[in-house]
C-alpha cells in the first residue's frame, strides 16, 4: 500500500522505535548509576571514602537525569527515584564519616 496512511504509519513506527531506544538508553543509564553506587560501597570498605563520595555524586546526577526525563515511562522514573533516594542517603553517610 502506498499513500498518506502508509507515510504516517512509517513516521509513527520511527517515532516508536526512537522512544523505545531512548527508554532503553535511560534504563542503561540508571543501571550504570546503580553500579557506581555499588562501587562506592566497595571503595568505602577499602578506606577510599573521598573516591566513594565522588562516585556516589556522579551516580546521583545520572539518577536525577533519569528521574526527571518526562519522555520515559513513569515506572522507570519511579525506580530511578527510589535509587536516587538511597544514593542520597549513602552520600550523607559517607560525608558524615569523613
Amino acid at each position: 500500500m502506498t499513500g498518506p496512511k502508509t507515510g504516517g504509519r512509517s513516521k509513527y513506527l520511527k517515532a516508536q522505535k526512537f522512544s523505545n531506544f531512548h527508554e532503553f538508553t535511560m534504563i542503561e543509564t540508571m543501571h550504570e548509576a546503580e553500579a557506581k553506587v555499588s562501587i562506592s560501597l566497595m571503595l568505602y570498605h577499602l578506606g577510599r571514602t573521598p573516591e566513594a563520595i565522588v562516585s556516589t555524586e556522579v551516580a546521583i546526577n545520572e539518577l536525577s537525569s533519569v528521574q526527571n526525563d518526562e519522555n520515559i515511562q513513569q515506572g522507570i522514573r519511579d525506580e530511578a527515584a527510589n535509587s536516587l533516594q538511597a544514593s542520597q542517603t549513602l552520600l550523607a553517610r559517607l560525608k558524615a564519616g569523613q
